[in-house]
């Protein structure tokens, strides 16, 4: 994602996330809003969910998921 760019409402599997910069995102998950720094070279496990995103950073949101199915 860019910059300023929102991705609409959309789901994931339980994943493994791994971020490549140092980013930040706004997230929109069951009406809670949370914005969270995305560190580099960090391994998350990311529960399943639908979640609607923004990158608010100063760079591209650029990460690698591996979803599992359910």
């Amino acid at each position: 994602m860019q910059p300023g760019e929102y991705a609409a409402p959309h789901s994931h599997n339980l994943r493994l996330a791994i971020f490549l910069n140092d980013t930040m995102v706004q997230q929109w998950t069951d009406g809670n809003e949370e914005t969270r720094e995305l560190v580099p070279d960090v391994v998350m496990w990311r529960p399943p969910v639908v979640h609607a995103s923004k990158d608010v950073g100063k760079l591209p949101i650029s990460n690698l998921l591996i979803e599992f199915k359910p």
